[in-house]
C-alpha cells in the first residue's frame, strides 16, 4: 500500500540524508565499552547513556546497567526528568546482543529491560540517534516520550532471522502506531526513517541531529 511504498522510498533516501549532516559526523562508542553511565545534571535532568561498542546492543551488562540507572534515579529526589540516549550517534540501541545473552552470567537483571524506565515518577525521554532496532526500539517504547534525529531510523527486524519481537514490542508498538501499521512493521522487518516514524506516531518529534539531546 501507499504507506509501505512511502517508507521504502524514505529508507532509500536515508543514506543520502545522513551524508548531508556534516555537523554531526558518525561516531560510536569506544572499543571495549559495555556499561550504562548516568549523569545527574545541575538542572535536575538525569542523562542515561547506553554505551556498548559498537552499536549499544543489549548485553547482560547493559541490562544490569539499566537496572542500576533506574534504581539510582528513583532514589534521587533531585531528578526532575530523564533522557536516555546511546553513546555516539550511530545507534540509540541496535537490539539484543544475542551472543552475550546466550552465555552463562553470574548475575542477571531482576526484570525485563523494558520494565525499568516506565514506572519512574518523572518524565523519561528516549533520544534516538541513528538506529533504534529490535530491543532498542522496544526500550524506547518503554519510555514516556520518544524524539528522534532527522537522520535516524526505527525498526523491528527480528523477522529477518525467523523471530518475533520478544521485548513487549508486539504489545507496545500497536498502542502507539495502531495494529495495522505495527503488524506491517513487524512482518516486513523494514527500517523506518524519522519522518515515517513520526507519521506512524512511534516518535513524538523529529529534531536536527546536532540539536537532538538539547531538544530532548
Amino acid at each position: 500500500d501507499e504507506d509501505r511504498r512511502d517508507r521504502t522510498r524514505q529508507t532509500d533516501r536515508l543514506t543520502d540524508e545522513r551524508a548531508r549532516h556534516h555537523s554531526a559526523p558518525d561516531t560510536m562508542s569506544k572499543p571495549g565499552t559495555n556499561q550504562v553511565d548516568v549523569e545527574i545534571r545541575g538542572d535536575g535532568v538525569a542523562v542515561v547513556v547506553l554505551d556498548h561498542f559498537p552499536l549499544n546492543t543489549l548485553s547482560n551488562n547493559l541490562q544490569l546497567g539499566i537496572e542500576a540507572a533506574a534504581e539510582k534515579i528513583a532514589a534521587d529526589k533531585s531528578v526532575k526528568a530523564v533522557v536516555v540516549r546511546g553513546a555516539g550517534n550511530r545507534a540509540f540501541c541496535a537490539g539484543a546482543d544475542v551472543v552475550d545473552l546466550n552465555k552463562q552470567h553470574d548475575k542477571r537483571a531482576k526484570k525485563r529491560f523494558t520494565e525499568y524506565f516506565e514506572p519512574l515518577n518523572v518524565p523519561v525521554v528516549a533520544a534516538i540517534q541513528g538506529f533504534a532496532l529490535g530491543g532498542g526500539l522496544e526500550l524506547a517504547l518503554s519510555c514516556h516520550y520518544r524524539v528522534i534525529a532527522d537522520n535516524g531510523a526505527v525498526g523491528l527486524p527480528e523477522v529477518n532471522i525467523g523471530l518475533l519481537p520478544g521485548g513487549e514490542g508486539t504489545q507496545r508498538l500497536p498502542r502507539v502506531a495502531g495494529a495495522k501499521l505495527a503488524l506491517d512493521l513487524m512482518v516486513s522487518g523494514q527500517h523506518v526513517p524519522a519522518p515515517g516514524a513520526l507519521k506512524m506516531k512511534v516518535v513524538d518529534a523529529v529534531f536536527p541531529a546536532a540539536k537532538l539531546i538539547d531538544e530532548a
